[in-house]
């Protein structure tokens, strides 16, 4: 049987300022802190971050240089511009992908993300979605994968939150067994990324950069 989902309420500082918590569940916390100061812009990259101390229900982070305050969501994507690439990726090997993303998960309740591409695979559960998106972002970036060659995978709907974690990670692909929200498909058109719901189904329903998917195989 599944383990039964956990939250907890993760104090963590940041220069030895405390921020608001994270809700969340309390694993890869030192990949949720990494993935959130990236995707919140925050930071520039990992480099920004010279160290991540993880203790119970807690994290303090330092940096080189005084982060950036967090923007609003329509400015952080407004100031990202279209993603460049020419990356594709069949809509059969998200198939798969999918069947692995949703075939193991460890907890009852929680999101799972997922990111693929030639490097591997990456899972991280959480309870909410976003915080599963910076984990599986920061554990990618920590281990140096390029993420414009990858495409994020989701058991939920894809909100606009989880589009702009992934573009401004660079990810130009995203899936789901669901759908995106009206907003997620707009901004998708506008940054050149793929999304593909129902994924699952006979007939996935492709949007916003729909050249990304290859149907060749």
């Amino acid at each position: 049987m599944r383990g039964v989902m956990m939250e907890r309420v993760v104090r963590w500082t940041l220069n030895g300022v405390r921020q608001p918590p994270f809700l969340c569940t309390p694993e890869h916390l030192d990949d949720l802190a990494l993935g959130y100061l990236l995707n919140a812009g925050m930071v520039d990259g990992p480099d920004s971050v010279t160290s991540i101390e993880v203790g119970e229900n807690e994290v303090a982070v330092r940096t080189a240089h005084t982060p950036q305050s967090m923007a609003p969501i329509d400015e952080r994507l407004d100031r990202l511009a279209p993603l460049s690439g020419d990356w594709r990726v069949s809509v059969p090997s998200l198939k798969a992908w999918a069947d692995e993303l949703t075939g193991e998960e460890r907890y009852y309740g929680t999101h799972r993300i997922g990111l693929f591409g030639p490097q591997g695979a990456i899972f991280r559960e959480d309870i909410g979605r976003h915080n599963a998106a910076d984990k599986a972002i920061g554990a990618a970036v920590r281990r140096g994968w390029d993420l414009s060659r990858c495409a994020l995978g989701a058991t939920g709907r894809i909100s606009l939150e989880i589009l702009a974690k992934a573009a401004s990670a660079g990810i130009p692909v995203l899936f789901s067994k669901k759908y995106p929200s009206d907003l997620s498909g707009d901004y998708a058109s506008r940054l050149n990324l793929g999304i593909a719901a129902q994924i699952q189904s006979a007939e996935p329903v492709l949007s916003g950069a729909v050249w990304r998917f290859d149907n060749r195989g």
